[in-house]
């Protein structure tokens, strides 16, 4: 598992998260049941489809908190595995700015199966867009405020200049 916290100007709130998780073979339950979970905890899907292989992927885009799944005609690439954010930076506030209102919140799930429909892997992201460019513009003042109160204590509890 992967989090991506912002900063503590903007509560360290929980905005991203990656999970790859890998069946035992003794402990694979089947991808139709894998598939009915997400179901179960976040409603219908906005898009579907299966693989060849017999696995289900699914996305969520909720446009505001506490919305039902918006209805999609195919998904959106809103969270890459390569660009997983590590924390709430000045790329990733950037990118949630230009698609906040495309990715919303924003759910990617994929159930991996064999041929007889056991679930080999299961890999899920989801971000929350809607309010990164507040956090970031609130973790960035307190920052500065952090900086300019140790600036203030250091240049307060600084040596005297030497005699020259």
């Amino acid at each position: 598992m992967q989090f991506a916290f912002t900063g503590l100007g903007s509560g360290n709130k929980l905005f991203a998260v990656r999970r790859e998780l890998k069946f035992r073979p003794s402990q694979r339950p089947t991808t139709e049941s894998v598939f009915a979970a997400a179901i179960q905890k976040f409603g219908e899907p906005s898009v579907t489809g299966k693989s060849s292989t017999g696995g289900i992927w699914a996305a969520w885009k909720f446009g505001a908190d506490g919305a039902s799944a918006e209805k999609l005609e195919s998904p959106f690439g809103c969270i890459g595995t390569s660009d997983f954010p590590v924390g709430l930076d000045e790329f990733t506030a950037k990118k949630a700015k230009q698609s906040a209102s495309m990715c919303g919140i924003y759910i990617d799930f994929d159930v991996q199966g064999d041929e007889t429909g056991l679930a080999t892997e299961l890999n899920m992201k989801m971000m929350d867009q809607l309010h990164l460019e507040q956090d970031f513009d609130a973790d960035n003042i307190d920052a500065r405020k952090r900086i300019d109160a140790a600036k203030a204590n250091n240049v307060g509890n600084a040596a005297p200049a030497p005699k020259l």
